[in-house]
């Protein structure tokens, strides 16, 4: 039982400030050479994050974590292009539940509670090279007996990507350069 209590504790010590947003973490490649990307793709949806399992809305969040995403990535500059992106974007979402650990606390009874974290995670590979230079993952409590939140989902996606490179205005080169330089 102690044992229990224990990973009961640890695992919600992860997430410790959920309550107020997602806990958000992302790593980029130092040498991903993220000022020459203009363009982006989608890929194919990825199973869910490690230690957690897909539940029956998990397609659904993941139909609205792809909008969101393609959203953020505009807003940052990029330009959706399935033909010759210069990144492809893959992610996934899953669910984990844990015991609440204040059912364990000295002296207390009744039955366990349950409680439930999202997750999504969003990867990010070069389209040349195939080559993962970006991740990115938020988790945030999530109540199952609801409807999806939209607003939980959209600060996920809006946090997991505000460190993911903005393109900046000079990185666009004007129509009349491309066209006096032969590009299109």
């Amino acid at each position: 039982m102690k044992t229990i209590a224990l990973f009961a504790v640890l695992a919600t010590a992860c997430y410790p400030a959920l309550s107020s947003g997602p806990d958000v973490q992302s790593v980029a490649s130092p040498i991903a050479p993220f000022g020459e990307y203009h363009t982006f793709s989608f890929g194919f949806t990825e199973n869910p994050p490690a230690l957690f399992e897909a539940s029956a809305r998990s397609l659904e969040v993941e139909r609205r974590v792809r909008d969101l995403v393609g959203v953020e990535l505009r807003e940052k500059g990029y330009v959706e292009d399935d033909t010759k992106p210069n990144f492809v974007v893959r992610f996934g979402a899953g669910i984990q539940q844990e015991e609440d650990a204040r059912v364990y606390e000295e002296g207390a009874r009744g039955s366990s509670d349950v409680v439930s974290f999202g997750q999504i995670k969003v990867d990010i590979f070069d389209a040349s090279t195939k080559t993962e230079v970006w991740r990115g993952s938020a988790v945030s409590r999530v109540d199952l007996t609801k409807g999806i939140d939209n607003a939980v989902l959209q600060r996920a996606v809006q946090g997991v990507l505000a460190s993911f490179p903005t393109r900046r205005s000079t990185d666009v080169q004007p129509v009349a350069s491309r066209i006096a330089s032969g590009a299109r």
